[in-house]
């Protein structure tokens, strides 16, 4: 029980890096407020969530069609029976 509520994220091991809770290492609204601009930039990110939310569904999309246009003959990507389902 413990091994699965670590790797579920459910509990967390302070000073530890694979099982620390993430939310221990985001920025205060302070200095978010004083960085944003600085961070985002360094990132290249847009700073507006509507631009990448944008460009993240052209993407997906792109993804998706390739993916379908490609389904018959990938070698990676399959459904396959297996009990007669």
């Amino acid at each position: 029980m413990l091994i699965q509520s670590l790797n579920s994220h459910e509990i967390f091991v302070h000073g530890s890096i694979k099982f620390i809770d993430p939310m221990t290492s985001l920025l205060d609204e302070t200095t978010w407020s004083q960085q944003k601009d600085m961070l985002l930039e360094q990132l290249n990110l847009p700073s507006s969530a509507e631009v990448t939310i944008r460009s993240l569904q052209k993407d997906l999309s792109l993804s998706y069609s390739e993916t379908i246009k490609n389904w018959c003959s990938s070698k990676i990507a399959r459904i396959e029976k297996k009990r007669g389902k």
